[in-house]
This record gives structure tokens, C-alpha cells and sequence, in this order.
């Protein structure tokens, strides 16, 4: 029968009373050390509540500020009037009596032969300069220009053609003045010839090109090339029409 081992004789043997003193000084020890955290935490916590105080302290005070400005304001815009802008008397609607008018009348009336006239003009100073500036070869189609048969009356006619070809639609141009089926019609070549009507395509202007501000210097108009027009019809429109009292600030 083998002996029993001792108390002694284990590795890290502890008796009841050696154990119970280590237990207890170990709990006095942790005890002191949460209490030392705790009282680190407090300190912190402490600190950084105060620093929150103050902070919202500041923020009531500002935000008291601004209340009272606010109020200050308030009590000192109402003392200011506002002075009322000109009542709108304008009857919206057409200034001018069109009943039992043809489409043509509208159309003088929305565009006048003072406004046809400048593009006769311009389109002839583009064609000069067009001549002036390029070495055209000598059977260009531009050599057959002539400015002597360029005036209202065939500004009017070539202006009566493109209207026509809006509402009727041909694959190409010269379809118009097709001779052969299905486009066979007399109806263009007796107002205008196809190439009288291409030349004044090539050369209708409505700005003068010399007046130009290249794109990225000051004082360009994207809108140059139609902005005396487009200025006229402006005034043209707010003549002819007269916009409710929303839509005035579009005439000014």
C-alpha cells in the first residue's frame, strides 16, 4: 500500500490559513485599485463636465445674443415701409385687332419689311466679303452671284419657299424642283431657280462678320450673328402682345 503523499509534497500546496491571508489581501488590493480608477474617472468626468458647462454656458449666452438682435431687428424693420411699385394696367393679350386676318397679315406684322431690308443688306456685305477674303476658283457656284438681283422682292419669295418646305418634306433640296415622279413640280422653279436659291442660301447673313469677338475674349456675344434681330423682335413682340403681369419682367 503505497503511502499517502503529504499536504506538503504538491507543487503549490496553500494551507487554509496561508490562502485565506493572500484572499484578503488580494481584495483589499483590487478594492484600492477600483477605487483609485473610480477616482481617476470622477476626476476626468469631472473636469470634462465642467468644460461641457461652460461650453453650454457660451452657447445659451450666444444663442440669447442672437434672439436679441434678432428681436432688435425685427422691431426696428417694422418701423420701415415699403414703398409700392406702379400698379399693372395692361390688358394681357393682342394690342392689335387681327379679325378676319390671312396669315400674311401676322406675318407683317411680326416681321416688317424694315427688318427684311437690314437682311438684304447684310447678306450683300457677306458676300463681298466672301469675295474679298477667299481666291474662289473659277467655276465655283459663288461666281454666279449677283448681288444686283439680291433685293426684297426675292428676300420675300426665297423666305415663301422655306415656309413651303416646312409643311411639305423632301429627302433633299433639290427634290423641290425635281422634274421627275414622284417630286415633279412646276410650283418652285416659278417663283425661284434651284441655283438663285442655293446661292442665296450659301450667302444669307444677318450680322456683320467684321464686328466679331472670338469665343474667350471680353465682350464676346455667343448670339452675335442674329443679335441685332433678335433685340428687334424683342421690342417687335412686346408691341404686338402684351404678357400678364407675371410675365412683364421678360419685356423689360
Amino acid at each position: 500500500m503505497l503511502e499517502s503523499d503529504s499536504e506538503d509534497d504538491f507543487e503549490g500546496y496553500v494551507d487554509e490559513e496561508e490562502y485565506a491571508e493572500r484572499y484578503e489581501y488580494s481584495d483589499i488590493e483590487n478594492n484600492s485599485n477600483s477605487e483609485n480608477e473610480c477616482e481617476m474617472e470622477e476626476d476626468i468626468c469631472g473636469t470634462a463636465s465642467d468644460d461641457e458647462m461652460e461650453i453650454e454656458n457660451e452657447t445659451l449666452d450666444d444663442s440669447k445674443d442672437s434672439e436679441d438682435s434678432c428681436s432688435s431687428s425685427a422691431s426696428s424693420g417694422s418701423n420701415i415701409s415699403a414703398t409700392p411699385g406702379p400698379s399693372f394696367t395692361a390688358t394681357p393679350g393682342p394690342t392689335q385687332d387681327m379679325t378676319n386676318k390671312n396669315p400674311l397679315d401676322f406675318f407683317r406684322l411680326l416681321i416688317p419689311d424694315s427688318i427684311l431690308e437690314e437682311i438684304v443688306k447684310q447678306t450683300h456685305l457677306y458676300a463681298e466679303q466672301i469675295f474679298e477674303e477667299n481666291d474662289l476658283p473659277p467655276r465655283s457656284r459663288a461666281q454666279m452671284w449677283d448681288s444686283s438681283q439680291h433685293d426684297l422682292s426675292e428676300l420675300k419669295k426665297f423666305l415663301c419657299l422655306i415656309i413651303v418646305m416646312e409643311s411639305i418634306h423632301y429627302p433633299a433640296v433639290e427634290d423641290y424642283w425635281s422634274i421627275s415622279w414622284p417630286f415633279a413640280s412646276s410650283t418652285f422653279s416659278s417663283i425661284m431657280k434651284r441655283d438663285r436659291f442655293s446661292l442665296v442660301l450659301k450667302f444669307l447673313y444677318l450680322n456683320d462678320n467684321s464686328h466679331f469677338i472670338p469665343k474667350g475674349q471680353p465682350g464676346h456675344d455667343p448670339l452675335h450673328k442674329i443679335r441685332p434681330f433678335l433685340n428687334k423682335f424683342w421690342i417687335i413682340f412686346s408691341l404686338v402682345f402684351s404678357l400678364e403681369e407675371k410675365y412683364r419682367w421678360m419685356s423689360q
